[in-house]
């Protein structure tokens, strides 16, 4: 009788406690993705982007962007043979996160980041979306100036 009466008070204790690590997860959880985020916001890109224009340029056409990376908005630059990413910060965990930042097309092609997305971009707000078919895959564009071009791309 005190064998079972122990399992029946460990079972009850155990499924009591396993709803509060749901809660404890999820509020955990949240605290480490707000952590995470650091994101620049779409304004803040676009002022910075406006502000620095010519000063951008110059540093694409000498091939010398790394003083912009850590400078407050823009986190990190990358160059490949289309475009110059400026990245701006992201939030998640992959398979679920999202990225900003601004690219260079010299070519002002505003695919140039992401030419895959080339035939799939719809008018939307004011850039354009691509929205992969039968999943959560997306990437925004916006023009800023010039050849410049806001992204986000979402996974």
């Amino acid at each position: 009788m005190k064998k079972a009466l122990c399992i029946v008070i460990t079972a009850i204790i155990l499924l009591s406690l396993s709803g509060c690590s749901d809660l404890f997860g999820a509020v955990f959880l949240s605290a480490v993705v707000a952590q995470g985020d650091d994101r620049a916001k779409k304004q803040d890109i676009f002022s910075f982007v406006i502000a620095h224009e010519e000063e951008l340029l110059q540093a694409i056409e000498e091939n010398d962007v790394s003083h912009f990376e850590n400078s407050g908005i823009v986190i990190s630059v990358s160059v490949n043979t289309s475009a110059v990413d400026f990245y701006c910060g992201g939030v998640g965990i992959t398979p679920s996160s999202t990225y900003v930042g601004f690219f260079c097309s010299p070519q002002d092609d505003m695919t140039a980041f992401y030419p895959s997305v080339s035939e799939g971009l719809i008018p939307f707000g004011d850039g354009f979306l691509w929205k992969e078919e039968g999943g959560d895959n997306r990437f925004y564009t916006e023009k800023i100036c010039n050849c410049f071009y806001y992204y986000e791309e979402s996974y």
